[in-house]
């Protein structure tokens, strides 16, 4: 059964935070332009300063990942804070996500508060707050805390790989002249425990970080973000952007065993939908099961939802509905059998 749980923020509180929601409400595939001299403009990405949160219009961290128990009970995650700049006053949007893949159950949670959370003085990584979750980290270095449904998530995470910069440099522009900026960890250790209804268990696997922030410009319809971990300890990262059903900018990156980035263009891979899904609960339609080909790796991958239910449907005074779910990976390299598991989002498909 997929949770749709809201917490009713009190009235005045709404009506502090109603400038904000409507600057945050697009913040998945629409961030507000500003002008070139109020950007907090980079050449490339420049670590660790880079960490700590910015003053550009939009910017969040993103974590999704699988972790088990010691009987090899499996849950996905995601966990995100966004951060908006509105005037001097910053606001922060949380969503958290478990899917409870032998209960096949979907759990899903989001807030949103305003309030300065930017570390003063000389800045050592990101420390935030939203309502009682918890997101910090440190070169590479990083712990969270968030609930939802009677599931408690704690986790220690810290990167095997040295970090990746997207897009060849970390830096790239989107439906503006102005830049977007992109790193992530792709193979992050993790260790801590899920509490499942009052019972604390123990947990390990790993996590996949991006860190993202800049100017998006406008006229995105949605997109499609793919994250693949293959158990050969190899990452691949594809986005489309899409635009009036056509795709408007397209790219990804391919990570070996020893860390090193390839930046991947679109005549590097082919991705085929394999079937679709639409939503009992939105009426929106979704992709659903994918055939991945890489030529120049000799993969040939199928990634397919452990179940369909995974749309995320709480919004924010029409903030999108989209689909992030936890995939199944398998296929093939050079005709060996090859399997892992995937997060994959999908924007754009529902209102």
């Amino acid at each position: 059964m997929q949770s749709n749980i809201f917490r009713v923020l009190a009235i005045t509180r709404k009506q502090m935070l109603l400038s904000l929601v409507i600057l945050l409400s697009t913040v998945l595939f629409i961030a507000c332009g500003k002008d070139s001299e109020e950007l907090d403009v980079h050449t490339n990405v420049v670590m660790p300063a880079d960490e700590c949160p910015h003053s550009d219009p939009i910017e969040w961290w993103y974590y999704t990942g699988l972790v088990q128990t010691e009987d090899l009970r499996k849950f996905g995650f995601e966990f995100v804070i966004f951060q908006a700049s509105l005037a001097e006053q910053p606001g922060y949007m949380s969503h958290f996500a478990i899917t409870d893949v032998a209960d096949q159950s979907f759990h899903h949670e989001g807030y949103l508060v305003s309030g300065d959370q930017a570390t003063q003085g000389t800045c050592a990584g990101f420390d935030l707050i939203v309502e009682d979750w918890q997101l910090s980290g440190h070169q590479g270095k990083d712990h969270l805390v968030a609930s939802v449904d009677g599931y408690e998530l704690t986790l220690d995470l810290e990167t095997t790989k040295p970090i990746v910069f997207q897009y060849g440099n970390g830096e790239m522009t989107i439906g503006s002249d102005l830049p977007f900026y992109y790193y992530s960890y792709t193979n992050m250790q993790a260790a801590g425990t899920i509490t499942v209804d009052g019972q604390v268990l123990p947990v390990t696997g790993t996590a996949w970080m991006d860190h993202q922030w800049g100017d998006m410009g406008t006229g995105h319809e949605g997109w499609d973000w793919y994250s693949l971990r293959l158990d050969d300890q190899t990452e691949i990262m594809f986005f489309i952007v899409r635009d009036n059903d056509q795709e408007r900018f397209v790219g990804g990156t391919y990570i070996d065993q020893a860390g090193r980035a390839t930046e991947l263009v679109r005549e590097d891979f082919q991705i085929n939908s394999l079937s679709t899904w639409t939503s009992p609960q939105t009426n929106g339609t979704y992709p659903m099961g994918w055939e991945i080909n890489l030529p120049a790796y000799d993969l040939v991958l199928t990634v397919n939802p452990v179940f369909e239910e995974q749309e995320f449907t709480i919004s924010f005074l029409n903030s999108p509905i989209y689909w992030e779910g936890l995939c199944e990976v398998s296929g093939t390299r050079k005709n060996t059998e090859v399997t892992g598991h995937a997060y994959i989002e999908l924007t754009g498909y529902a209102e």
